[in-house]
């Protein structure tokens, strides 16, 4: 019976056959959308910076005790050097004001100077950026390193030793930032063991829980069931349905071991952004506050949006 051509290539291309033309056009599809996400992330990002700094010059300007000169209550100072020292905050009482200035001065690359270190805002985070990024770069690293352990040793060792690994990680959680910073002074180690110890436990929790759920799919048990050693389990079944999930909880750990930093650094005398926002926060020292909330703003969305694009990017996801 003859064929009919057309009828041929019809049923080529619905049964799969690939077409270089429908695959280019679908990969250009995928780059617009792609950027097109990535834009409206970027405005929705600054949006969140512009409106976070404001928030948070509002409830610093509005909290207990701002305004007050603890020097008020030296009698060695006179009332001339007192009504000069409250003029100089005049510019904070209006908190719009405040805050259309900032940005003016953030725009022309000053950020205003601390009150409390008498130094200008900008040099002081250049300054103590590092330290902070060491805590954080060395916490994170030592928590998921321990956590991919840990959490593979459990998920095939069976339940006593998910019990018991899964217990130490529960009592970790339960103790706050500033026990462990305390608990790490008086071990003499460095501070990002204890953004390490902050850290673990979540990054532990996820890993485990997503692994058990992966060895109880088909295709896992039936490769178990064949005898497949354990590295080829991991690497080509667990660890590329991993790959999104950790990457979004990559990004969480990084703003709450940034978060962790500011009791840590504080209680250890680290010279970093955390101890900075600490000594800020008990002088009301406003420019300087808002400085440190964008900053810590900034992180978190570019994290988080880092992630998003990340994950929804096709190229990334696993084969």
């Amino acid at each position: 019976m003859k064929i009919d051509s057309g009828a041929k290539i019809s049923s080529d291309s619905a049964g799969g056959v690939d077409n270089p033309d429908t695959s280019g056009l679908n990969s250009r599809r995928n780059s617009r959308l792609f950027v097109a996400r990535a834009v409206k992330r970027a405005l929705r990002s600054v949006l969140i910076i512009v409106l976070a700094g404001f928030a948070g010059a509002t409830l610093i300007r509005h909290s207990p005790g701002f305004g007050l000169d603890e020097q008020a209550l030296d009698p060695r100072i006179s009332r001339e050097t007192l009504r000069a020292r409250s003029r100089a905050h005049e510019g904070e009482r209006d908190i719009l004001a405040f805050y259309a200035t900032f940005w003016r001065e953030l725009l022309r690359g000053e950020r205003g100077r601390s009150e409390v270190f008498g130094q200008p805002v900008a040099r002081l985070v250049r300054e103590r950026i590092p330290a902070t990024a060491s805590n954080v770069g060395f916490g994170l690293a030592y928590s998921w390193g321990a956590a991919i352990l840990l959490a593979t040793w459990a998920a095939f060792g069976g339940k006593p030793t998910a019990r018991s690994i899964s217990g130490g990680a529960a009592l970790l959680v339960c103790m706050p930032a500033a026990l462990l910073a305390l608990l790490i002074v008086f071990l003499d180690w460095p501070a990002y063991a204890a953004v390490a110890a902050v850290v673990f436990p979540r990054a532990y929790a996820h890993l485990f829980e997503h692994m058990r759920a992966e060895l109880r799919t088909a295709h896992v048990l039936a490769a178990r069931a064949r005898g497949a050693r354990l590295r080829d389990i991991l690497m080509n079944h667990v660890a590329r349905n991993l790959f999104g999930p950790t990457l979004a909880a990559g990004g969480a750990s990084a703003v709450v071991a940034l978060g962790a930093c500011i009791p840590i650094e504080a209680l250890t005398d680290t010279p970093g952004i955390g101890q900075m926002a600490w000594r800020a926060a008990l002088g009301r020292d406003l420019p300087l506050l808002v400085a440190v909330t964008m900053l810590i703003t900034v992180v978190t969305v570019t994290a988080n949006a880092a992630t998003d694009l990340l994950a929804d990017d096709p190229r990334t996801e696993p084969a």
